[in-house]
């Protein structure tokens, strides 16, 4: 639990310029007035990695309404030029703030958080935006050997963002990171019903904690940085060494958000029935007997949706 605070804690520095001094600067007003409807959160990944964030506020009971947008027709994220992949988050984005209305919008994506939110901020001043950034702090703070791991998309573990994090969090720590190009595809498989390759994910484990020399490097807690990886934890840690924390953020950015519409919202608006949520998505057509449609449904969408972008 205390992790779980310093987490929070963490996330107030990162999710600037909405820090809690100056979110009713950012904010409009129009979204501070009494309404009949409860807020809605937009919550944004590239498939169904951000899932957690929306289970995570899910389990908080929160009466809001939780829309979910999945960029099934651009993912995976993690192998595409950041240039390009720059250009398509503002669109989905920009699409979701005009059509939906949302009063806040999570961007539940490593990759697209350490790469797009300077971007979407500045095209949204007046529209909480927060991400989703690998707990490296959360990670350091933990640490007995000094040795962290850092397990991402290749695109999050090149990004000087996560340069950045270590010399302000952990710049007494040695950070071994691998990025995968595969264990996103592993996490998708679980919500079409098969189950991810063993094989692949014992490959990844070792680039992670082998050396070149194939000893065993001392690292003893690992920062998720794709919220994919969440839906591969009981296999992650099945097959990695004993005794190492693997550190998950979306329950602190799900705290977080809802600690910023508590307070920032008239508690009346909080009180009105939320509506259904939806499912989104901007690939092929996901056909309703599909076991993809049943496990959406299993989380609470009653409605999936396609969400064309030009």
């Amino acid at each position: 639990m205390n992790g779980l605070k310093n987490m929070v804690a963490s996330l107030n520095l990162l999710v600037q310029p909405f820090h809690k001094d100056n979110i009713l600067k950012q904010v409009a007003p129009s979204s501070l007035l009494r309404t009949t409807k409860a807020p809605k959160i937009i919550i944004f990944d590239s498939g169904i990695g951000g899932l957690g964030t929306f289970k995570a506020l899910e389990e908080m009971k929160v009466s809001y309404t939780l829309d979910y947008i999945a960029d099934t027709g651009f993912f995976p994220y993690g192998e595409k030029l950041d240039n390009i992949l720059k250009q398509r988050i503002l669109s989905v984005i920009s699409k979701a703030v005009t059509s939906l209305s949302p009063d806040m919008v999570i961007i539940a994506c490593n990759t697209a958080s350490t790469l797009a939110l300077p971007i979407l901020r500045k095209h949204f001043p007046e529209l909480p935006i927060l991400g989703c950034v690998p707990p490296i702090k959360w990670a350091a703070e933990l640490s007995q050997t000094r040795s962290l791991g850092l397990l991402s998309t290749s695109a999050t573990a090149r990004r000087s963002y996560v340069d950045n994090l270590q010399k302000r969090f952990a710049p007494e720590c040695t950070i071994y990171r691998h990025g995968s190009a595969w264990l996103a595809k592993e996490a998708e498989k679980i919500f079409n019903g098969l189950q991810p390759s063993k094989d692949i994910l014992i490959n990844e484990i070792n680039a992670l904690f082998l050396s070149s020399s194939h000893k065993v490097r001392p690292i003893d807690c690992v920062a998720l940085g794709c919220t994919h990886y969440s839906f591969l934890l009981p296999w992650l840690k099945k097959y990695s060494p004993k005794n190492v924390q693997w550190l998950d953020p979306q329950p602190a950015v799900a705290r977080h958000a809802v600690n910023l519409i508590e307070e920032h919202f008239h508690k009346e608006s909080l009180i009105f029935k939320k509506e259904t949520p939806t499912f989104f998505y901007t690939g092929e057509k996901i056909r309703e007997e599909s076991p993809l449609t049943k496990s959406l449904e299993n989380f609470g969408f009653k409605k999936i949706e396609s969400f064309s972008i030009p």
